[in-house]
């Protein structure tokens, strides 16, 4: 492991834990990663702190950002220049159309962003959006589209008030922590899976990875590796968590064997959860319709809403009865999603102490099973692509 550096830390500042992850190149030059260390703290009383005002809230960042500094302070993780998730509540993923003859300039293509961006945030976001004070940013899906008789692109853009994205970069460095990098949650959940998805039978699979959290819900569409859709839904599994784990908790027949499917794998799709609810849960209606209207504007912009999988992750991926209604009310086929998967020296790194302690929390012996460190480790094997190249 000592043949490569190792690449920037992973920091996901989510709602009810913070988690850090850091992986670095098999070799140099090479696409392969191994692990160095993931840790990660819960931190109770967000929804009050993020209710409370504006103090109330800077409060909770500093807050967190003491809880990396501290997890920093150990030697697992090396170095301190760390790439920062900004929170789903801090910032906006959109999907737009912008005119095709302005494809070839990038400075044309963000010119076209900020116009839609700024003309329809009162359609898209309830609110104008001052682009002048908002970084964006966008990534291309390569979908042709027709509006008003026009021949468009679409494309998914990014941005945080910059703000907002002062006060993360202050609060880091009052805090010692060298930021290289921000990246938004769903783009390093398909980062962390889009490595598994290199060989020429992926190219054509279409996967939608849903990253179920406490506040807010990331959907994100892809077709292999290429992102074609993104969205942060409102709505949540909510008291399904609650509801389903008494569920599960209560005496059940002798199961069958627990099957685990991994993606990029040569399985077939299947559902894959232990269990099925015997009661459909009220308070997943909201969640479903959301994803379905994804589903349903992926088609409308000339793609397809056939999804060859479904991939859980986030918190309330743990929830395997949550996850099982959810892939069964869409009509799909559904997994829970292993960031580790297809890392290397897994055995060898520094892991949260309960990873260990809790043995029926793993797919199988020394590979835990961690749905909730997907944008973590998204972050920090995204790092890899540029530093292979």
């Amino acid at each position: 492991m000592a043949g490569s550096p190792p690449l920037p830390i992973g920091v996901d500042l989510g709602s009810s834990s913070v988690t850090l992850a850091q992986v670095r190149l098999v070799e140099r030059g090479s696409h392969e990663v191994s692990l160095i260390a993931v840790d990660t703290v819960k931190t109770p009383g967000f929804e009050e702190n993020i209710n409370a005002g504006p103090s109330s809230q800077q409060a909770d960042r500093r807050r967190r950002f003491a809880e990396v500094q501290e997890m920093l302070s150990y030697d697992h993780f090396k170095g301190r220049k760390c790439i920062l998730a900004l929170p789903a509540r801090d910032c906006f993923v959109q999907p737009l159309s912008v005119p095709r003859e302005c494809l070839d300039n990038p400075q044309d293509i963000q010119n076209a962003v900020n116009w839609e961006l700024q003309d329809k945030g009162e359609m898209f976001f309830g609110h104008a959006i001052d682009v002048q004070n908002t970084v964006v940013q966008y990534i291309k899906t390569g979908h042709e589209v027709y509006e008003d008789g026009l021949s468009k692109e679409e494309v998914i853009a990014f941005g945080v008030s910059r703000d907002v994205a002062s006060q993360y970069m202050k609060l880091a460095r009052d805090a010692k922590i060298k930021i290289v990098g921000l990246n938004v949650e769903s783009c390093a959940i398909l980062e962390c899976f889009s490595r598994l998805l290199r060989r020429s039978a992926d190219m054509d699979q279409a996967y939608m990875f849903v990253d179920l959290g406490v506040t807010s819900t990331q959907v994100v569409l892809s077709r292999g590796p290429t992102m074609e859709f993104a969205r942060n839904l409102t709505a949540t599994i909510g008291e399904a968590i609650e509801e389903t784990d008494e569920q599960q908790e209560a005496p059940q027949e002798a199961p069958g064997p627990e099957v685990e499917v991994s993606v990029g794998q040569d399985q077939s799709s299947m559902v894959v959860f232990e269990s099925e609810a015997e009661e459909q849960v009220d308070c997943l209606s909201e969640l479903v319709a959301q994803i379905t209207q994804c589903l349903d504007y992926v088609e409308s912009v000339g793609g397809s809403k056939d999804i060859d999988r479904v991939v859980f992750t986030g918190g309330g991926a743990y929830n395997k009865g949550a996850c099982n209604e959810l892939a069964v009310r869409l009509g799909l086929s559904g997994q829970v999603g292993n960031p580790l998967l297809g890392i290397k020296d897994i055995n060898l790194a520094s892991l949260p102490r309960e990873t260990d302690e809790e043995t029926g929390n793993q797919t199988k012996p020394g590979m835990p099973r961690c749905p909730d460190w997907a944008v973590a480790l998204g972050l920090s094997v995204g790092a890899s692509t540029e530093a292979a190249a």
